[in-house]
């Protein structure tokens, strides 16, 4: 079992090989069994230490199961300072969405979102050809790799 906490970084395998970027906000295994992570874009390499994330470039923040943190599916690469994505506020608005489950997402949802912003993985690929669109953080723009199986939007 992996050993992971608040502020660390950690990278998502993508379904190229790469890797996406994220970092534990804040830890509720002890509430919720999940963890709320912040992802953004950038493209890591295994052997480079990541720079913290801006929210600049925070593209989701979700409850994320955290099956693949514990058993280093998602290895730590280190820590650093957690971007101010207003997480208390963040959680206050998921606890009232009703389309969250409290346990967190599922770590392939994660991964296959991640691989949709790079373009590895069809933007509408899943049943709900706007299921990616409600994971973008706030006002986050569609990423602009993303490519659709569908008509184009």
């Amino acid at each position: 079992m992996a050993d992971w906490d608040e502020a660390d970084l950690f990278l998502v395998p993508l379904l190229d090989g790469g890797y996406g970027l994220g970092q534990v906000v804040e830890d509720h295994r002890d509430r919720h069994g999940s963890a709320l992570c912040a992802f953004c874009l950038r493209r890591p390499s295994l052997d480079a230490a990541p720079l913290p994330l801006s929210l600049a470039e925070v593209v989701s923040v979700m409850l994320v199961s955290p099956v693949h943190l514990n058993d280093g599916t998602w290895p730590v690469v280190g820590f650093e300072q957690i971007p101010r994505v207003g997480a208390r506020d963040l959680m206050s608005g998921f606890l009232i969405d009703t389309r969250l489950d409290l346990a967190g997402h599922d770590p392939a949802i994660v991964e296959a979102f991640l691989s949709a912003c790079h373009g590895l993985y069809p933007w509408d690929g899943f049943p709900d050809p706007a299921f990616f669109d409600r994971l973008l953080y706030g006002s986050t723009p569609l990423p602009p790799l993303a490519a659709f199986r569908g008509v184009h939007r």
